[in-house]
Formats: C-alpha cells, sequence, structure tokens
C-alpha cells in the first residue's frame, strides 16, 4: 500500500530557480529533512486509530527517499502489507469494519503545509523570496 502526491510547490521552485538555484538540490534537502517528520506522524496517526495497539501494523510503516524517477523526486511512504495486510483493513475498512485512514490523512497533513514549510526554511536559508 504506497501513496502518491503532488505537493503544489510550483512557486516556490520558481523562486529557487529565478534566483538562479539548484532547484533538485532543494528538493532533495526539503525530503530529507523532512523524512523522519513524515514517518513519525504516519506512525501518530496510524497508533491514534488503534483501539489495542500491538505494534505489528506499526512494524509494516515505511518512507523511503528522497528517490528519483526522471525529473520526479519524491518520497515513498506506506505500510508493508505483503506479509500482514492489517494495515490495508485499517486504511480501507472491510465489510464489517470501518475505515480508520492514517495514511491518507498523514499526506493530506503534508501536502496542505508541512512540506511547504520545510520548503519555507530552505528558501529563507538561501536568501529567497518567494
Amino acid at each position: 500500500m504506497r501513496g502518491r502526491m503532488e505537493l503544489n510547490l510550483g512557486l516556490m521552485l520558481d523562486a529557487l530557480a529565478a534566483a538562479g538555484e539548484d532547484v533538485d538540490a532543494a528538493v532533495v534537502e526539503t525530503l530529507t529533512w523532512y523524512q523522519p517528520n513524515i514517518l513519525s506522524l504516519l506512525y501518530r496517526n496510524l497508533r491514534s486509530t488503534s483501539e489495542t495497539w500491538t505494534g505489528a501494523s506499526g512494524r509494516t510503516l515505511f518512507c523511503n527517499g528522497p528517490l528519483r524517477d526522471g525529473n520526479f523526486i519524491y518520497l515513498e511512504l506506506g505500510a508493508d502489507t505483503s506479509e500482514d495486510p492489517a494495515p490495508f483493513y485499517k486504511e480501507y475498512g472491510r465489510p464489517k469494519q470501518k475505515a480508520e485512514a492514517f495514511l491518507r490523512p498523514t499526506m493530506q497533513y503534508y501536502r496542505t503545509g508541512g512540506l511547504k514549510e520545510a520548503m519555507a526554511r530552505i528558501l529563507e536559508r538561501l536568501g529567497v523570496a518567494a
């Protein structure tokens, strides 16, 4: 189970390019700096939706990267359900089990503000106005 999203950082990336900064390096730095925070929130969201915590689902969580696919730089996050499908059922539910999303809220949080804050810090450090 993996998630993918656009980060809507276009204006910030345009400001970096206009200032002559290496856009790819800034994106990699932003994602590297924020990766532990993303995994931590993913873990907290999973745990907060669990009635009884055993830790089994928590061991399936991952956040890899930054990775590259052509010009696309990204983090891959999710839950490895190949051994334990419980996180999949938790995220999406089953016929008699209500969905208790943890992956989608984590991605939404970082899409709407978390990574923008991190990129703003990088811009400030480089002296680039966005």
